[in-house]
């Protein structure tokens, strides 16, 4: 039996103040002597109270001390698969006789202190912070066959003493568990030689156990902590750069450097992963913790709260690889910068009785027994879980985040992390390395997007069961990797009121090719249910108020030189350089509008005003390192007139699709091409834009009451139609985002498309095309006037030196169905409908370019017969109608207005010598027919025979002058 007693240590700074005061240590032990059982030593080790202050210039000292003697590496010794650190022969020493040891701290205090700085005239000091740790325990056995390492401690506390208002105020506080003796923080370590009795299944074993803690992250207080810091760096004289690089400068004196350490610790990895691998050492980690959570606090005031709770994880690892599982209980925000308002908690579980995610991860070593053929496998699956997104608190916690200089950094290192791991493995997936097989699910969960965090009102967004799986496969073209992912029973619905959509199933299936075989690295396709959805004006109302509360995005161009690159280059570029293939489909969609009664005027039930349907819409998008091709076809569009009995089943329009299979009625096609690939067209980017029949039927009284329903949208609150338009540019102003900024920002990318244009980087073609397009204007169910266009198209071709755009129009027909009887019922419309009532070109050329004519732009114009029947009741039917019709009536006035607007300022510029236009003009024979009356035959006939119309410019002695004639023949 053996005793040591240690009494009244003290640590103090030359001819200064105490760190450390009068620690009593005491030791008590005893060891057997003799070959008996049992482990050969046993102590005990007891120390008092710790209790410490220390200032900047204090910490610096030891610092410094610490500096001078070096920064020492653990010496590691490498003989063939053994790695053997420093302390490997105390622990076989101790290993071959075994002993038992265990120490206790009761509890110890360190008290940051801020001392004035003499220099500047200032006394007295500062008393910061106190951290606080009561009852450490730490023991150690050992025996031939096993070693137990086990340390705890029953709690940690910070305060923050920097003001009355949080005196006594804990930075951090730790509740421990209601077991004797309570520990706060539990860690238990164990090791078995192989073939030992009672072997539990594993060579290593490390338990850590946490309880709870509650974080409280005062703005200020962790700024003076931080000026802590830089104020003992600074004291002396010493930057925090240079203090840093003080540490290199002592491994470099010692002559380390860091690529030794790596290739060091490369070999250590190396030799322990051997050890697993090879079967020598199996392993099981388990890590739990009850609760976490952190309070954000600006000036003293709490602005939010998350906290994760029951947090488990277990690690196993073996030859064969390593298993590793967990689950988090919850994981809940919650914001505390408003008194009052709903919506409080911003995430949080559904059904607190589940884990908020329970996850499974493996491990698998290439050529051992049972690879599956991937590297590691992931499976993991996410209760539901409520998602309360608010544009005022997420700006509000970036706000934060960007004023908290720590917090920023921590998280702006993190993202870099994660984007460098994502890139690695990226690199590595092309590369058929480092597979992994996911199967994940995600039940429910679900967002709500509140229109006024003071009101109950919100949309809720139940994003359904979504399925994850993903599995790999060999076939001739190398090795593939499948994955599906599967939305089911998706909804969108009012907060406690109805759906607005429901049951929408979404189902994404997909392979890659792994290495680099030859074809899109990704391929997918994508399907969708029908979407069938009714909107009344209250639930417009609400989703246009959620909008506005989300803000008025527009997204960021940034310009550099001639390039314009947007916000998605970035990941264009990254699809660019694989390659990827994408096909969607939507087999039907419907919305149905409803109007409902006012309740405040004792209304009941609802009125279904009109239905829009759309059938089999298609996307699709193929890219390649040369070239990418979009496409998007819709088979039909229908708006159906459901107000009334008469007109039950009428439609307002309907579309009629080419007989080709698939019937499409709008298809839009856009490729392009980098200049010099194979099978280059001759444009780099080129649209083509191809209608079919549509047929609209304006019926006044129904588009009366689809207006009605918007104003009773905005009205239904007491919003006007003016107040709400308004609102949109209200939050642009309150982003600092205006009109002139916007027309800045907008001419700026004109400027420098056009730039590629002109600078001859990009040539563009874009063809559209349109069979036939008719509107029937009709009051009170019945037929007015029709008219319609058909066979019209259009081309345009930029490059270098300019433009030309051409095209046609097959006819253009206007039919009076006003009277049933009557001649002249077709008002307007071509003589000989085999020809095109227009054909054009029009060009634009560059300044200064090769082959530059002396003005800016031609027009070639040709008009074939056509007769025009006019008729003073027709024409004072048509204008009533119009003059009566506010919207048809909105939309003329403001094209007669950019009409106009546009000619003012193309006549200023004409003044000025700028944008020259050479016209020819071929008008044939327009024929102008004047009844006497409709109701028969007689009328005056004017052939106003072939007009011809062209200019020229010409320079003279009193400078430039525009010549221009006019034949009637």
């Amino acid at each position: 039996h053996f005793a040591v007693q240690v009494k009244a240590m003290n640590l103090r700074e030359a001819g200064g103040g105490y760190l450390l005061e009068k620690v009593d240590l005491g030791l008590d032990g005893h060891r057997c002597i003799g070959d008996g059982i049992g482990p050969a030593f046993e102590f005990d080790v007891t120390m008092s109270d710790l209790n410490t202050e220390i200032s900047e210039r204090q910490l610096l000292l030891a610092r410094r001390v610490v500096l001078a003697f070096g920064s020492g590496r653990p010496h590691v010794a490498v003989s063939g698969d053994n790695v053997v650190a420093a302390t490997s022969a105390s622990e076989a020493v101790a290993e071959s006789f075994g002993f038992r040891c265990r120490a206790h701290l009761k509890g110890a205090a360190l008290m940051l202190v801020q001392e004035a700085n003499v220099r500047e005239g200032g006394k007295g000091r500062r008393e910061i912070a106190v951290c606080r740790v009561s009852d450490v325990d730490v023991s150690y056995s050992s025996s031939p066959s096993r070693s137990h390492f086990e340390f705890a401690v029953a709690s940690i506390g910070i305060e923050d003493l920097t003001a009355a208002r949080s005196q006594g105020k804990s930075l951090l506080t730790s509740v421990a568990s209601g077991e004797s003796p309570q520990r706060l923080v539990s860690v238990k370590s164990v090791w078995v030689l192989p073939g030992a009795p009672d072997h539990p299944g594993y060579d290593r074993g490390w338990d850590l156990d946490f309880q709870s803690l509650e974080l409280f992250w005062n703005d200020k207080t962790v700024a003076l902590l931080m000026r802590f810091y830089e104020s003992a760096l600074s004291e002396m004289g010493v930057g925090a750069r240079e203090a840093d690089g003080s540490i290199a400068q002592v491994g470099e004196e010692q002559g380390v450097d860091d690529e030794t350490v790596t290739s060091q610790s490369g070999e250590e990895v190396q030799n322990i992963g051997g050890d697993l691998q090879g079967g020598k050492t199996k392993m099981q980690v388990s890590a739990s913790i009850q609760s976490l959570s952190a309070t954000l606090m600006r000036d003293g005031a709490a602005v939010v709260r998350m906290e994760m709770t029951a947090a488990s994880c277990k690690y196993e690892g073996a030859a064969q690889g390593s298993k590793t599982s967990g689950k988090l209980g919850n994981f809940v925000v919650v914001d505390l910068s408003r008194e009052e308002g709903h919506f409080k908690e911003k995430l949080g579980l559904r059904d607190t009785s589940q884990s908020v995610v329970t996850f499974q991860s493996h491990r698998y070593v290439s050529g051992s027994e049972g690879y599956p053929g991937y590297d590691s496998m992931l499976v993991v699956e996410m209760s539901s879980t409520r998602f309360v997104y608010t544009r005022g608190f997420m700006e509000e916690l970036r706000q934060y985040i960007s004023e908290e200089p720590l917090i920023g950094s921590i998280m702006g290192m993190t993202a870099s992390a994660v984007a460098e791991s994502a890139k690695k493995a990226a690199g590595h997936h092309r590369r058929g390395q480092g597979l992994m097989k996911v199967k994940c699910r995600l039940v429910n969960p679900l967002v709500v997007l509140p229109a006024d965090e003071g009101r109950e009102e919100a949309l809720v967004a139940d994003l359904g069961e979504i399925l994850l799986e993903n599995r790999f496969e060999a076939g001739s073209e190398g090795r593939a990797e499948h994955f599906a992912v599967q939305v089911k029973a998706m909804n969108l619905r009012e907060a406690g009121g109805g759906y607005l959509l429901e049951k929408v199933d979404l189902g994404l299936d997909g392979h890659r090719c792994i290495g680099d075989g030859i074809g899109p690295a990704f391929e997918f396709d994508v399907t969708m249910s029908d979407l069938n959805t009714e909107i009344s004006e209250r639930q417009l109302l609400l989703a246009r108020r959620v909008v506005l509360a989300f803000g008025s995005g527009r997204p960021h161009v940034a310009v550099s030189g001639d390039n314009v690159v947007a916000a998605t280059s970035a990941s264009e570029a990254v699809a660019e350089s694989f390659g990827f293939r994408c096909r969607a489909h939507l087999k039907g969609a419907a919305l149905m509008l409803v109007q409902e009664a006012n309740v405040r005027e004792g209304g009941k039930g609802r009125r279904e005003i009109a239905v829009c349907r759309v059938s089999d819409v298609d996307v699709s998008y193929s890219s390649s390192p040369s070239r990418s091709h979009f496409e998007f076809a819709v088979a039909s569009i229908g708006i159906e007139d459901l107000t009334a009995a008469r007109s039950q089943g009428k439609s307002l329009l309907t579309s009629v699709a080419s007989g080709e299979s698939p019937q499409r009625l709008v298809s839009v096609k856009s490729v392009w091409v980098l200049p010099g690939a194979p099978d280059h067209p001759g444009y780099d980017r080129g649209w083509d834009l191809d209608f079919q029949s549509l047929e609209l039927f304006w019926n006044d009284k129904t588009v009366a009451l689809l207006m009605r329903f918007y104003e009773s949208a905005l009205s239904e609150m007491g919003v006007g139609a003016r107040e709400a338009d308004g609102s949109i540019a209200q939050v642009g102003e309150e982003q600092g985002v205006d009109d002139e900024t916007v027309t800045s920002q907008s001419g700026e990318e004109v400027q420098n498309i056009g730039g590629d244009l002109q600078g001859g980087k990009t040539k563009m073609q874009v063809s559209a095309s349109i069979q036939s397009l008719s509107a029937t204007l009709m009051r009170d169910g019945a037929a007015v006037v029709r008219m319609e266009m058909t066979a019209a198209s259009c081309k345009y071709e930029g490059a270098a030196q300019g433009s030309k755009t051409s095209g046609k129009l097959g006819n253009f027909v206007v039919v009076d169905l006003s009277r049933e009887e009557g001649h002249f019922k077709e008002k307007l419309g071509l003589r000989d409908t085999s020809q095109s009532v227009v054909t054009f070109q029009s060009h634009r050329y560059v300044s200064g370019s090769e082959g530059y004519p002396g003005y800016d732009s031609m027009l070639v114009v040709e008009m074939s017969s056509t007769r025009f029947v006019y008729t003073r009741g027709f024409m004072e039917e048509l204008r009533q109608y119009i003059s009566e019709e506010p919207l048809i009536g909105s939309i003329m006035g403001m094209t007669a207005s950019a009409v106009a607007e546009s000619a003012k300022k193309a006549a200023g510029h004409h003044r000025r010598g700028q944008g020259l236009m050479k016209v020819k003009c071929r008008l044939v024979n327009p024929l102008v027919v004047l009844p006497a009356d409709e109701g028969r035959e007689e009328a005056l006939v004017a052939d106003l025979g072939e007009i011809l119309l062209e200019n020229r410019f010409e320079a003279g002695s009193e400078g430039r002058a525009e010549h221009f004639a006019v034949q009637v023949k």
